[in-house]
């Protein structure tokens, strides 16, 4: 059984989190002792020789024909650039959105991986949009 399981797990990417059933499954997983000192700092955990972090994917579903509300969302979590003329020159303002700003990621269409504060950020804002989304809870690798 244990080699089924890490088999399943080496297909992904992104590992499911709790260490309690992993470590039951013969996987052992540990947490890095800068968290048992430190409850309120980043969770990372050390599987396989690999540091993983706790992170959250974050999936929202936006009708197609709602193109204001995906404009505003995509605004939110990617950013924008405006290009203005001023005095004869171009001038371009960046804005960075919600992944740039907390060093996310997206990850597919209407799929992004968060650290947990910008998931609830992101979750309540999709929420006060009235845009149906779910988040889970991950273990992911460092490079997110």
């Amino acid at each position: 059984m244990t080699k089924n399981v890490r088999r399943f797990f080496r297909r992904f990417e992104c590992r499911f989190t709790n260490p309690g059933v992993l470590t039951h499954l013969g996987l052992k997983m540990s947490v890095t002792s800068e968290h048992r000192e430190n409850p309120g700092a980043e969770t990372v955990m050390e599987w396989g020789g690999e540091a993983y972090k706790l992170r959250v994917l974050l999936h929202f579903d936006i009708r197609s024909s709602d193109e204001r509300t995906r404009r505003r969302v995509d605004r939110f979590l990617y950013g924008c650039r405006e290009v203005r003329e001023i005095g004869g020159s171009r001038k371009v303002y960046r804005y960075p959105g919600l992944i740039e700003r907390t060093e996310g990621r997206h990850y597919g269409q209407s799929v992004v991986i968060l650290s947990s504060s910008a998931a609830d950020e992101a979750f309540y804002f999709l929420r006060g949009m009235k845009v149906r989304c779910e988040k889970v809870e991950i273990l992911a690798p460092d490079w997110v």
